[in-house]
């Protein structure tokens, strides 16, 4: 997580794994969606902006 720019690492991989299990259950489980989705789609974006900015500052 420290090469994406977020510090510390560790809180927010942490972080990251507590939503992407939490939130992987309850869409396995089919219930709580909205709760689930609520859950992962940060997770997502802050894995996928700083990559993505990274990478248009190269270009």
């Amino acid at each position: 997580m420290e090469s994406l720019g977020l510090r510390p690492g560790w809180l927010w991989a942490l972080a990251a794994g507590l939503a992407e299990l939490v939130g992987g259950a309850l869409l396995a489980l089919g219930s709580l969606t909205p709760l689930a989705t609520g859950l992962l789609l940060p997770v997502m974006a802050a894995a996928t902006v700083p990559v993505h900015a990274r990478r248009e500052r190269r270009l």
